[in-house]
């Protein structure tokens, strides 16, 4: 099992959001634990909560409030 890596996120829309790795070691052993474990996590907002309104990276678009944490399976 993987550790928990950074990473930021650099593009967002209605329907997807893309992320970067804090470096290109972190985005191997992403890579690495993907492969070995068939699918990764990506998890949102569990450091920084609570956390300062208008300096999220994601938000819901028809309210305009922050997105809450959320823990999501990648394949």
């Amino acid at each position: 099992m993987g550790q928990w890596q950074t990473a930021k996120v650099i593009k967002s829309d209605a329907a997807s959001v893309s992320i970067e790795p804090a470096s290109a070691a972190a985005l191997q052993l992403f890579s690495d634990v993907c492969a070995k474990e068939g699918e990764c996590l990506v998890r949102y907002a569990w450091k920084a909560v609570p956390f300062n309104y208008m300096k999220a990276s994601v938000y819901a678009k028809d309210e305009g409030f922050p997105a809450g944490s959320f823990l999501l399976k990648v394949a």
